[in-house]
């Protein structure tokens, strides 16, 4: 593999992916998304993450932040899943390897969630925070935010690594570590 391909697909997941990282963190700067980069951590009862199909980021962060700290509510949905399937084979060993087990992880699609007052959805991408808004427009008590804005620095799109390299799937893992563990630091400071 090509050293420009080679670097695509372990920082980024694709050249799409790095596109995409690019134009989240123009959104980011120029305060198109601050809607999702306010969260009132005091409000917050349940963390709820937010990916395309529950099997790859939004499993992993959700069995990640259930591991650091059993204490806090958690749980993961997908936009475009059925509901009652396992996680990624490849999500599944990269885990593992990380000390996560998501062996019994099973996707629950957003249609078939029952929506808390309380519930902080964290998306992935910003068109998941977009589509998240526009559905539960009217509801009162949640919050809407970008996990990957809790890392430093920000990355607002955390690209799908569904069927891409091994490697890949480590550095989202990795950004997906950053976030959760600062999330975990906003949420035992607002508890306290």
């Amino acid at each position: 593999m090509n050293p420009v391909r080679q670097f695509f697909s372990k920082r980024h997941g694709t050249e799409r992916g790095y596109a995409r990282h690019c134009l989240a963190l123009l959104e980011y700067y120029t305060g198109s998304i601050d809607a999702f980069n306010h969260v009132e951590w005091s409000r917050v009862e349940r963390i709820v993450f937010v990916c395309l199909g529950n099997i790859c980021r939004s499993a992993y962060a959700h069995h990640y932040l259930l591991a650091k700290n059993p204490h806090i509510a958690v749980t993961s949905v997908g936009l475009s899943t059925t509901t009652g399937v396992g996680a990624n084979a490849l999500a599944i060993s990269t885990a593992c390897h990380r000390g996560i087990d998501l062996a019994s992880h099973l996707t629950t699609n957003f249609e078939d969630f029952e929506v808390n007052d309380g519930d902080l959805f964290l998306t992935m991408e910003i068109r998941q925070a977009k589509r998240i808004r526009d559905q539960l427009t009217g509801a009162c008590g949640v919050q809407i935010g970008l996990l990957g804005t809790l890392c430093d620095p920000p990355r607002p799109h955390l690209h799908d690594p569904f069927s891409l390299s091994a490697e890949y799937f480590q550095t989202c893992f990795s950004h997906i570590e950053t976030a959760v563990t600062a999330l975990e630091k906003k949420l035992t400071s607002a508890n306290d």
